[in-house]
């Protein structure tokens, strides 16, 4: 969760305080397309393991899901986040 609070902050759409975990993913579901399975994987990852009894090995089930979702979402906010290539050089001058 903090790799996903820390691209939420880039964008201005930092957890609040008052936020729980499946609120602060509503929130990001309703403001970033497309990602919502991700984030859904992620927070069911999460979940469990923060707040449940539940100990996750190295390697383990919630470690690995987490990490393939947080690989979707960044896959999917990587693209909306790269300029495009007509912003990369503008106010350069172009390479001879």
């Amino acid at each position: 969760m903090q790799y996903l609070e820390v691209l939420a902050n880039r964008e201005g759409l930092g957890r609040r305080d008052e936020e729980t975990p499946l609120d602060f993913v509503a929130r990001l579901r309703a403001e970033w397309a497309g990602s919502g399975g991700p984030l859904g994987d992620l927070l069911g990852a999460y979940q469990p393991v923060r707040y449940g009894d539940l100990a996750d090995e190295p390697g383990g089930g919630f470690g690995a899901r987490a990490a393939g979702a947080w690989s979707g979402i960044w896959a999917i906010r990587k693209r909306v986040l790269e300029p495009s290539p007509d912003t990369r050089t503008r106010g350069r001058r172009p390479r001879a």
